[in-house]
């Protein structure tokens, strides 16, 4: 498990780098991300279906999108995870 942190619109969060079951018939896992916050906000990564490279947010502890991270997009192209759109 790899940890490092990013910095997403000024404030710093933990990510945990991790392996996660594809939703897709025929593969085995995807690299996914889980970010945790200073004060106890937990977001998980999935990634665009057209654009994989390219990770929306969603709250790690419930359904639907995470809503202060709207439009927010990472991505791991350089290997690491970084901001690409905030």
């Amino acid at each position: 498990m790899n940890k490092s942190t990013i910095r997403i619109r000024g404030r710093d969060y933990t990510v945990e780098r991790f392996e996660r079951a594809k939703p897709q018939p025929g593969t085995d896992t995807e690299i996914a991300y889980r970010l945790h916050g200073t004060r106890g906000a937990a977001y998980e990564t999935l990634r665009n279906v057209p654009r994989p490279e390219m990770m929306f947010l969603i709250h790690s502890n419930r359904f639907g999108p995470a809503s202060v991270m709207r439009n927010v997009w990472l991505t791991d192209k350089s290997g690491d995870l970084a901001v690409a759109k905030q």
